[in-house]
């Protein structure tokens, strides 16, 4: 008679690991995977760098860095650097920050990283000052009152139409909300 092997230390051979199925499985798994990695890296270029002031070289921490025509833009971070994917190919990049006069540059982007630093310099906008002015209607107004106050008569009430106070208010007086 012949050993018969132990049952637990019996082990079945698995030859799907060694066909030539399971190896073709295997290479064109990879192949996808190095195709879906190609792809998804390709366009996945960026701008990157750091803003500084141009006079004393301290980075200028929420400074805006855009690519013009596009919504494409990040803000610097607290040590001056950034970061801005973008396509490869040339891009009009735009920095600027509050009181200081902007920088257009252009970027011809090849590498996946294309390294930038931009130097501000101190100056910027003059803005023009907003002035809104209100005005009422003087024959239904107290005008030597602190507050506005108008007058309604029973008859422009009743005009309205309204029953809610509110709603009367509103219909007589659009200043009121």
């Amino acid at each position: 008679m012949s050993p018969r092997p132990c049952p637990s230390s019996h082990r079945a051979h698995d030859s799907s690991q060694n066909s030539p199925v399971s190896h073709r499985f295997r290479g064109a798994f990879l192949t996808v995977a190095l195709v879906v990695a190609s792809a998804s890296s390709a366009g996945a270029q960026a701008i990157s760098g750091r803003v500084t002031d141009a006079a004393t070289g301290e980075p200028l921490a929420g400074a805006r860095v855009s690519v013009v025509g596009t919504l494409q833009g990040t803000a610097v971070r607290s040590d001056g650097s950034y970061r801005l994917p973008v396509s490869s190919g040339t891009q009009i990049v735009r920095v600027s920050y509050i009181g200081y006069s902007p920088v257009v540059d252009t970027v011809v982007v090849t590498a996946l990283v294309e390294n930038r630093d931009y130097r501000l310099n101190k100056g910027g906008v003059r803005l023009d000052a907003n002035v809104i002015i209100g005005t009422r209607l003087t024959d239904r107004t107290v005008l030597n009152s602190a507050v506005p106050v108008d007058v309604l008569t029973p008859a422009e009430i009743e005009q309205t139409g309204q029953i809610e106070t509110s709603q009367v208010i509103q219909m007589l007086a659009p200043s009121f909300n």
